[in-house]
């Protein structure tokens, strides 16, 4: 399973396009302000509904009333949002789990059994790598090398046998973007650059060539290359001027310091 996500909205409300082979299969869309509703809803390509979250402010609540409870229970949920169908059904949830300082995951329970996922930011890229047990079975990237206007972009891959959680794994992606990038409240136009790694204990559950591995050499660069065009979509800016202005002030920053090296030598 292969799926691109990309965000088509990201001021007023944030809306998404879910494809596969190119196609558009999912829409989504999640709150922009603080003051919105809490629900996030996922739909088919036809605009009908296929799932929504519910989000109990009680249960949030007496779960994370002890600040860093984890330390003495072992374990704490965060942001907790049940997956609702239309007939009203819980068919999952997704929730944030501390077992303890610099020990976090995110996680998608669907019935009994839990996919747990462990974010790691490898530089321009953020990651999420999914184990089933003790097999890595999926993994979410995000492209952070340049996002403009604020509109995320998101390539997931899953091994075969999850095929029937399309849907789910489709709107954890959204979910996730909502507790992590939602810019809230923010009107940007531009683009941003960004580089993090990451430095907490689970650094090690990335796997770097689970892609390659899985999916093949080939996926490597399908996934580059839509990152690229994803963000030539979403630019209000032309690219071709922003990269200009950007080499002009990197070209500007080194003549400035050799002058200064000049002057004080």
């Amino acid at each position: 399973m292969i799926l691109g996500i990309n965000q088509t909205k990201s001021s007023g409300k944030n809306t998404f396009s879910i494809t596969e082979d190119g196609f558009n299969i999912y829409n989504a869309e999640t709150p922009w302000t603080p003051i919105h509703k809490l629900e996030i809803s996922i739909s088919d390509d036809k605009g009908a509904v296929i799932y929504n979250t519910k989000y109990s402010f009680w249960e949030n609540f007496t779960e994370e009333l002890i600040p860093f409870k984890y330390l003495f229970t072992g374990s704490q949920k965060f942001e907790q949002f049940s997956v609702v169908d239309t007939n009203g059904e819980t068919v999952g949830s997704f929730y944030i789990e501390v077992n303890g300082l610099w020990d976090s995951k995110v996680c998608i329970r669907y019935g009994e059994k839990i996919l747990v996922g462990y974010r790691v930011g490898t530089g321009f890229d953020e990651n999420v790598t999914f184990y089933d047990g003790e097999t890595v079975v999926g993994q979410i990237t995000k492209s952070n090398r340049m996002v403009a206007d604020n509109k995320d972009n998101y390539m997931l891959h899953f091994i075969d046998g999850y095929d029937d959680l399309k849907p789910l794994l489709a709107f954890f992606v959204i979910y996730y973007d909502f507790r992590y990038h939602n810019n809230t409240g923010e009107a940007f136009k531009g683009t941003k650059v960004s580089y993090k790694k990451s430095l907490h204990k689970n650094v090690d559950k990335y796997d770097l060539d689970f892609i390659s591995s899985n999916f093949g050499n080939d996926a490597v660069q399908q996934m580059n290359n839509f990152f690229t065009e994803s963000v030539k979509k979403s630019s209000s800016m032309n690219l071709k001027l922003f990269w200009t202005i950007f080499g002009i002030g990197i070209g500007l920053a080194l003549f400035m310091a050799a002058i200064i090296i000049f002057v004080f030598n």
